[in-house]
């Protein structure tokens, strides 16, 4: 799960991606530590532990969603939109 709100968001993991050692966050979430919204594409990163830190890319267009860290734990889905009344999926 993916959440933004201006210039700032969060994301959660599913627990198959944290790895042994990580950070506690609140309810599992996790801060981004840099994001960037654009028109088409949101990027950003994220950190686990200190040796993991993920990087996201979300193309708003297609809704498709990369997740990338270490240690080949990857995830790739489609996010659903919020307001399926806008041009983009997300």
């Amino acid at each position: 799960m993916v959440d933004i709100t201006g210039s700032a968001g969060r994301v959660k993991l599913p627990s198959a991606m944290i790895p042994a050692l990580h950070d506690d966050m609140p309810e599992g979430w996790r801060p981004f530590d840099t994001i960037a919204v654009g028109e088409t594409e949101i990027t950003g990163r994220f950190t686990l532990n200190f040796l993991d830190k993920p990087t996201v890319r979300i193309n708003r267009v297609s809704g498709h969603i990369e997740i990338k860290g270490v240690n080949k734990r990857t995830f790739n889905g489609e996010c659903r939109a919020y307001d399926a009344g806008t041009e983009r999926r997300f």
